[in-house]
Parts: structure tokens; sequence; C-alpha cells
């Protein structure tokens, strides 16, 4: 998804495998999937890291955040891709404009990004 938008060394012998583990929350499935890109373009911008996959990814309802009374979801995962040096990124930020998650089996997710 990412590495497709991206221009990078990825693209030649000069990236290495890499994996990276992520935990994330938010207080709804909009702000979950808001805040797990968001921790993506985090790591693109600040390691160079290109995910391909994710692996043991859950997600967990939580029903009381800190006894305060209020729910949220956790997501855990681990991101397997590359690691390269970035040359440009057109992807300037996560945006909630045009979000879009539809239930079912499969999921269907849409998200415009920011560029």
């Amino acid at each position: 998804m990412f590495t497709e938008l991206i221009e990078a060394e990825a693209k030649t012998s000069k990236a290495s495998k890499a994996r990276r583990a992520i935990s994330v929350s938010g207080r709804d499935i909009r702000a979950l999937l808001y805040c797990f890109l968001e921790e993506v373009l985090f790591l693109i911008d600040s390691e160079g890291f290109l995910p391909e996959k994710a692996e043991g990814l859950t997600i967990t309802y939580l029903d009381e955040v800190k006894g305060k009374g209020n729910t949220s979801y956790a997501l855990k995962a681990e991101l397997i891709g590359k690691t390269a040096v970035i040359r440009s990124n057109p992807i300037k930020a996560v945006t909630y404009n045009q979000m879009e998650i539809h239930e079912g089996n499969p999921y269907y997710v849409e998200v415009v990004m920011d560029t």
C-alpha cells in the first residue's frame, strides 16, 4: 500500500528486511484505524520502514479505560517490510476526511491521505 506511493531504495538490493511491533489504541474503530495508519506513516518517515504485510494483528475491545468510564479499542501487530533511504514521501498525513469502514466478511476500508 505505502510502498507503491513512495520512491525509495527499497526497490533496489540495498533495502534490508525488517520487522516492527506496533501497539495503538483509539476511542472507536475509526480512531483506531487513524492511529494505526499514523504509526505506519511515522515508521516510514522516521526509520525508512516500508511495511509489506502485518502478522498477528489483533484488535481488542477495552470495556473501560483507566477507570474513566471510556470505551476504547487496542490494536497490536507485527509489521513485516523493508528499511530503506526514503527519497520522497508524498503522504503528509492521515485524515478522517472521507474515511469509510464497512463491516462484513471481509471488512472494506477506504482512507484518503493528505498529500
